[in-house]
């Protein structure tokens, strides 16, 4: 189950594009109006961890398919 879970979260589909559209908009807001506030929000609302966890969850079980997924996904 847990990696059915890491390996969904592993690829990038129209919500996470959607996230990373709107986490880069405020970024760029924050440093137009330079507010250190408004890019760590972005950052923190950004989909990236997904396939970090995937990368680290691949090389931590030692499975290659996965561990690619998840570069790719980068």
């Amino acid at each position: 189950e847990v990696y059915d879970r890491v390996w969904n979260a592993s690829f990038y589909g129209f919500n996470e594009w959607l996230f990373i559209i709107v986490a880069a908009s405020i970024a760029s807001f924050g440093l137009i109006f330079d507010s250190v506030t408004t890019v760590i929000s972005a950052m923190l609302l950004s989909p990236l961890m997904d396939p970090l966890m995937g990368l680290i969850f691949a090389s931590v079980i030692r499975d290659k398919s996965l561990f690619f997924a998840a570069v790719y996904s980068f």
